[in-house]
């Protein structure tokens, strides 16, 4: 009985470092982002990126607020996963099936919301770089 419950142990353990990892690299995924943001709201604010037709006007005005929207839900999200990610101490102290349970699940609904929200940021920047060649083009002519 007791090498069975030694087992599990090492089990648990092992999953708990696994979730650890995977809370780093959503972490790392993140913060990264408020870096890409941080250079595409400059970029937008730069005088060479300033429209001069007016629906391009709009459309930066919109990248801008999107940016902004970005922005704050990435930081509502990098505590979210701190706070997970400091969770997993009591997980490993309390070293229970059921807390373990629902740790995962709840990790896996997070990651799935980050998936999502790194979905739509990539649609974004997929705007920002066609405003921006339509930018470059007017420019150029």
């Amino acid at each position: 009985m007791k090498g069975v419950d030694l087992l599990e142990k090492k089990e648990l353990e092992k999953r708990i470092e696994e979730l650890h990892y995977d809370s780093k690299v959503m972490l790392s995924e993140l913060e990264f982002v408020v870096d890409e943001v941080r250079f595409f709201t400059g970029l937008l604010n730069s005088y060479t990126f300033m429209p001069h037709i007016e629906n391009m006007f709009h459309e930066s005005h919109n990248l801008k607020k999107d940016l902004l929207n970005v922005k704050r839900e990435n930081s509502q999200m990098l505590k979210k996963v701190h706070h997970h990610d400091n969770q997993l101490g009591g997980m490993m102290e309390s070293n229970r099936k059921k807390c373990a349970s629902d740790y995962i699940n709840q990790h896996q609904e997070i990651k799935s919301r980050i998936n999502q929200y790194l979905e739509k940021f990539r649609e974004i920047k997929k705007r920002v770089f066609c405003y921006s060649n339509s930018i470059l083009l007017e420019k150029k002519c």
